[in-house]
């Protein structure tokens, strides 16, 4: 992946968490939204998924998860293609796929369990409770991954 891309990820990230989503009265360079920041009017879009039920601005932020999880596959595969052997190449794909399905399942099942853990609450309730972590949390830890990869390939180098 190239570093434009993982640039664009992350400023799309940021935007998502740091900046007021909807269209501000003020300049948004007057900065008069900061005394007012997480207010309906100037919550960023977690926010307004979180906590005052603008659902539908989950599009965005899934369309980022899955195109983030589909550069991490691709590059994790990319580097595993040049690295493994042939003759043991498809066995190492393969092995991958497996680790990425069972990561998957296990995510999936730790967030119902985190949904079952908030029983007096109203479906939209917990529901909104356990988004309201998952993007920062999975741009933190992609973060990481390719912070780690970077180190790999200058050591390499």
């Amino acid at each position: 992946m190239t570093a434009y891309r993982i640039i664009a990820l992350m400023i799309i990230a940021a935007g998502l968490t740091l900046v007021p989503w909807y269209a501000l009265q003020d300049s948004f360079y007057a900065f008069k939204w900061i005394a007012k920041f997480g207010g309906k009017d100037f919550a960023p879009a977690i926010i307004q998924i979180a906590t005052f039920s603008k659902i539908w601005l989950i599009l965005l932020p899934a369309m980022l998860l899955m195109t983030t999880i589909g550069f991490l596959g691709f590059t994790v595969s990319r580097a595993l293609n040049a690295e493994a052997d042939s003759s043991r190449r498809a066995t190492v794909l393969s092995v991958k796929g497996l680790a990425f399905n069972l990561a998957y399942g296990l995510f999936s099942f730790g967030f119902s369990r985190l949904l079952a853990a908030y029983p007096d609450q109203g479906a939209g309730t917990a529901l909104r409770g356990a988004l309201f972590w998952q993007v920062p949390a999975f741009a933190l830890v992609t973060l990481m991954l390719f912070t780690w990869a970077g180190f790999l390939q200058k050591r390499r180098a």
